[in-house]
């Protein structure tokens, strides 16, 4: 009898550590998944704030255009005006502001 409780106990131990084993390695497999679902889910979240970052950035630089698009149109019309002076309207206005210049520094 008491042979048979012994081996009943030492069955019993090796079940014991089959069952540590056991759940070892399913806290290691548990564990191994938490980290890759978390690394998974870190990814999705920098990829998200990524997303949001250029949806930001290209809607300031859209309202940037439309607030600059009338200046930009204003100083190309003010350009072609400048190119449509004619040059002998432009000669004629240097050497008048020369004339003054030259008048009114005294040395004419």
């Amino acid at each position: 009898m008491a042979k048979e409780a012994f081996e009943k106990l030492i069955e019993a131990e090796r079940n014991a550590e089959e069952l540590i084993k056991d759940a070892q390695m399913r806290s290691k497999e548990l564990l191994e998944k938490a980290k890759n679902e978390a690394k998974f889910k870190h990814d999705e979240v920098i990829k998200s704030a990524y997303e949001e970052r250029k949806r930001i950035l290209k809607n300031a630089e859209n309202d940037a255009n439309d607030k600059l698009k009338p200046k930009i149109e204003e100083s190309n019309k003010e350009l072609q005006n400048i190119k449509n002076i004619p040059l002998v309207s432009l000669n004629s206005l240097i050497n008048k502001l020369v004339e003054r210049i030259v008048s009114f520094s005294g040395n004419s």
